[in-house]
């Protein structure tokens, strides 16, 4: 396993998404849609792949801190990584799609309400995400508030209020 640049990490390849299933997408809070092609695997594969990855991240420079949490309802990887000495560090959270994971329609469904509710509901939501890792609320596996939860419940209390 060689060490490679966290932004060679991040970078989808649409040349090998094809032939390597651990290539899935990118979403989240700083990304548009997916930009290449999700590959479902079952639940014995998506283990054997976590394993690997988890392997392979926590030797990378770029990787602060690195988690495997097998005992989700939906496995993944929780890592830390900071791209140099002065730059922040992006929390990162990655899981393979199976057929019981709903991370892509949620990611949908998030991105119709920022487009429903423009230059509102996301600023409010980044704020909050930011005082919520500021008081370590925001990790879901340890009773923390997650980004859909926080999205959905400002985008009821928004439509609420007028």
């Amino acid at each position: 396993i060689t060490s490679m640049p966290f932004s060679g990490f991040m970078t989808p390849n649409l040349t090998s998404a094809a032939t390597n299933p651990m290539i899935a997408g990118f979403w989240g809070s700083g990304f548009t849609p997916a930009t290449i092609e999700a590959v479902e695997v079952d639940r014995k594969q998506m283990l054997v792949y976590l394993y690997a990855l988890h392997s392979a991240l926590k030797i990378q420079p770029w990787c602060k801190s690195i988690k495997l949490i097998r005992s989700s309802s939906m496995p993944v990887i929780k890592l830390v990584a900071v791209n140099g000495p002065s730059q922040p560090e992006i929390p990162v959270d990655i899981s393979f799609r199976t057929s019981d994971h709903y991370g892509i329609q949620a990611r949908d469904y998030v991105l119709q309400l920022t487009e429903d509710l423009p230059g509102v509901l996301r600023p409010l939501v980044l704020v909050l995400k930011r005082l919520l890792r500021e008081y370590n609320l925001n990790d879901v596996y340890k009773g923390g508030l997650g980004s859909y939860a926080l999205t959905v419940l400002v985008t009821f209390f928004l439509l609420r209020s007028g």
